[in-house]
């Protein structure tokens, strides 16, 4: 079984973080602060989601990283930046699923460096709230290689009623930018 972490794992991270962990996936969230009263914490504590404040911890123990991020800045940082993925000393992810909505762009480029690196990346954005997360039924426009989707399908479906690829890096972004999917 894969090991999975989550950062951003607020309004919408935490019930994808309960959902992996209900299915049965080993899951640990990332929370910049861990303050035991916050209900988000409690809320992860209570489904048995580990959780841990050191982002360098998950890169190196984690073999698939969930992102749901605010902005694609916050997610060049994360996975780009001097202190993100693409510059951890012995990281383990072999693959990004970023649920963030991002600028196609931006998404198009953070997936090349990846790549060049042996790391596959998807751009997964989601449609639906906080409820929808909680229930395991997001919708997901997917952009990115066609047999990583295939790869990662059976796990995107445990967090997601409906699964639409788009084409390749960016797509889903675009997509759901385009549509408002």
């Amino acid at each position: 079984m894969k090991k999975v972490g989550v950062i951003g794992a607020g309004a919408m991270g935490k019930g994808i973080a309960r959902n992996l962990r209900k299915a049965g996936y080993d899951v640990v969230a990332h929370k910049r602060k861990i303050n035991e009263a916050d209900p988000g914490i409690q809320y992860l504590r209570t489904h048995d989601v580990a959780i841990t404040s050191d982002l360098q911890d998950i890169f190196r123990s984690v073999d698939v990283l969930i992102t749901c991020l605010p902005d694609s800045p916050t997610v060049e940082k994360t996975l780009l930046g001097a202190d993100g993925l693409a510059n951890c000393k012995g990281r383990k992810v072999g693959c990004v699923l970023d649920f963030s909505t991002a600028h196609p762009d931006s998404t198009r480029e953070v997936s090349k460096k990846l790549e060049a690196l042996g790391i596959d990346m998807l751009d997964t954005p989601m449609t639906g709230g906080p409820q929808q997360a909680d229930e395991g039924t997001i919708k997901l426009v997917v952009g990115g290689k066609p047999e990583v989707l295939e790869k990662y399908r059976e796990l995107l479906g445990k967090v997601a009623a409906k699964i639409v690829y788009a084409g390749p890096a960016g797509s889903g972004n675009a997509v759901k930018l385009m549509n408002n999917f």
